[in-house]
């Protein structure tokens, strides 16, 4: 509980998940052809990624997927950059109970010459965590749509607005090739 000194508060709680370390990466990567010149120096590839990992039995999980690649160049500096996930970038095993669950990024390029490094992290996340971000989302795709049905986003606080989160992440590094 928060409060100030007129008296009111807030209030909210949230479980530390734990970590789950079972990730495995499979790249898949094609030749990119260079645009007028441009690119990293000797062409570069189109990586794709799937991330999987065996979801604990017997409890509700919720997990995201994320990552990013880190470019080395000359002289002995990274370029950094995200990986995209087609929106399913947050997962949850509801109907999936106590399986290997998947997650496949789109494309991103990388320098061809084995100067690249992968960063894959998978977060096991609280249930907050999951919501809160779910229905941010929903919210921004819904935003310049006058149709759309308003979104409200996920609150857990106790007379206020906001979220109280947790989630454990487990780090795989990979050289692409």
């Amino acid at each position: 509980m928060i409060s100030v000194p007129d008296g009111r508060s807030v209030e909210a709680q949230c479980t530390v998940p734990a970590v789950n370390n079972t990730l495995s990466v499979r790249l898949d990567s094609s030749d990119a052809p260079r645009q007028g010149g441009g690119g990293f120096p000797g062409g570069s590839k189109l990586y794709r990624y799937e991330y999987t990992w065996q979801d604990a039995p017997g409890r509700g999980d919720y997990y995201r997927v994320a990552g990013d690649v880190r470019d080395s160049l000359p002289p002995n500096y990274y370029i950094s950059g995200p990986i995209y996930w087609n929106g399913n970038d947050l997962v949850t095993d509801v109907s999936f109970d106590g399986t290997r669950l998947t997650a496949t990024s789109g494309g991103r390029y990388s320098q061809r010459e084995g100067g690249s490094i992968l960063y894959a992290y998978l977060l096991t996340t609280d249930e907050a965590y999951y919501r809160y971000h779910a229905t941010l989302r929903q919210s921004r795709e819904s935003d310049s749509n006058p149709f759309a049905e308003p979104v409200l986003v996920y609150s857990n606080m106790k007379n206020g607005l906001g979220v109280f989160a947790a989630f454990n992440r487990h780090t795989l590094v990979v050289r692409l090739k």
